[in-house]
């Protein structure tokens, strides 16, 4: 597997975190397990998503590099 490839599955992983979390937000929020409004829902999702979007695109070159490595090692 290249490392384009690996790459691409670990943003896939990474965008079904974001939807997942984005759900479970949803969820408690209409189990009553926390209390926000629309807007503010909406406003925490934005503001996760992101966060967990930002984190990955700086820690892809870190990924990389390790990718690399087991490579270059034949592991």
């Amino acid at each position: 597997m290249s490392n384009a490839n690996i790459m691409a599955e670990i943003a896939q992983m990474v965008e079904f975190m974001k939807s997942q979390t984005k759900k479970n937000l949803l969820n408690a929020n209409n189990e009553g397990k926390i209390d926000l409004s629309e807007e503010q829902l909406k406003k925490v999702c934005f503001y996760v998503e992101a966060s967990i979007g930002n984190s990955f695109s700086r820690t892809s070159s870190q990924i990389e590099k390790i990718v690399n490595k087991k490579w270059v090692k034949g592991i």
